[in-house]
This record gives C-alpha cells, structure tokens and sequence, in this order.
C-alpha cells in the first residue's frame, strides 16, 4: 500500500527522530554561559535600581531661593 500526501506528512511531523533544534546541553559550556548572562542581567538590574533610587532620593521639589544667575555687567 502506497500512503496518502496527508499519512506522510503527517509522520514526518510527528516523528520523534527528526528534531530541528539542537537539543539543550551539547555544547559543554552551555549552562556557564547561561549562567554567566543571567548574573550579568541582574547586576544590570540592580545598579540601574540602586542609580534610579539614589537619584530619586537627592532631589528636591523646592526651588533654591538663592544663587543662581547674576545679571551680566558690560565690560568696558
């Protein structure tokens, strides 16, 4: 028996066989590179946290009522 277009696409898909991703953990230093990426993005996060915070916290709402720009003299 001959299969239809539909079985033999079908099978080709669901076949445990083929795989089109390269299965998780081949290359050796996979799981450091992970890891070396994730412990970069959360010491990115933290400093950007620590700097929003530390930038937040210093300013005032109120204006300074003194200094500032002084009129300018003329120079002779």
């Amino acid at each position: 028996r001959i299969p239809d277009k539909d079985e033999v696409a079908s099978s080709i898909l669901a076949s445990p066989t083929i795989s089109l991703l390269p299965e998780i953990g081949t290359h050796p230093h996979q799981e450091a590179v992970v890891k070396f990426i994730r412990q970069v993005l959360l010491a990115l996060s933290i400093a950007s946290l620590v700097a929003g915070v530390l930038r937040t916290r210093g300013k005032d709402t109120v204006a300074p009522q003194q200094g500032g720009w002084r009129e300018v003299t003329p120079q002779r």
